[in-house]
């Protein structure tokens, strides 16, 4: 079996077990419900956006191990059950976007390698997806506002850029070289905080603060065999929108 076939079926077998603790997590929810008065129960759903900001090793480092990622953009739709006054379970999936800091890598290529005398780079943006399930926390700041707190775990995806260099050494032709983008899976978890603003019976306004990070591995196949390169992905949402109450 080749190097590429042996990374595939190990990608789907990750999958697979994410999947499962998915379904393990989902119905444990279920099995768990406290029972409530229809009062205290609600259902709503919501959209939410804004900047995203990778932490750490993810956004610099001084080594290869880092990301040099910059403040991309952030998605957010979430929905929610709650049936009590405080507790609740729900799902959120995220779709983050994180450019790659050019002209940091290009100094820090150009700082390693001192025949090096200029580099051109172009790089397409690091992509982070999350599906989790998870439980949510409420407490009633006044009539109008409300503060809720949730924990997720799920799956998270990750994948690194397509990016070509184009070195410029002394008394050498410039050839561009070119780096594929790789992906991995992973059970990780998300947390945040949020404050709602209740503009009408149905309508709320929000906003709110999620972190995520965790380590991924991502393989190359080269000219020399296998390759596994782990860059820990943090980083912080922050982002605005709106919650649509069903009940």
């Amino acid at each position: 079996m080749s190097i590429r076939k042996k990374l595939i079926s190990a990608t789907h077998r990750r999958v697979h077990r994410i999947a499962w603790r998915l379904l393990m997590f989902g119905l444990l929810l279920l099995i768990t419900k406290p029972s409530a008065s229809q009062e205290n129960e609600q259902l709503w759903i919501g959209i939410r956006s804004g900047v995203s900001l990778p932490l750490g090793a993810y956004k610099n480092s001084p080594d290869e191990m880092g990301g040099f990622a910059r403040a991309g953009f952030s998605v957010i739709a979430e929905t929610a059950w709650f049936f009590s006054k405080h507790l609740g379970a729900g799902i959120s999936a995220s779709y983050n976007l994180h450019t790659v800091d050019v002209a940091a890598l290009g100094r820090f290529r150009m700082n390693k390698d001192p025949f090096l005398s200029n580099i051109i780079i172009r790089s397409d943006p690091y992509l982070i997806i999350t599906a989790m399930p998870g439980i949510y926390f409420r407490y009633p700041i006044s009539t109008k506002f409300t503060a809720t707190a949730n924990l997720h775990v799920g799956l998270l995806y990750g994948r690194t850029p397509y990016q070509l260099f184009k070195p410029d050494y002394y008394l050498l032709p410039d050839t561009w070289q070119e780096k594929t983008s790789a992906q991995d899976y992973k059970f990780s978890w998300m947390a945040g905080v949020a404050v709602q603003y209740q503009a009408t019976p149905c309508i709320g306004l929000v906003v709110a603060a999620d972190v995520c990070a965790d380590q991924l591995q991502f393989n190359f196949v080269t000219g020399s065999g296998e390759r596994t390169d782990k860059l820990k992905m943090a980083f912080v949402n922050l982002s605005a929108g709106f919650r649509l109450s069903i009940f």
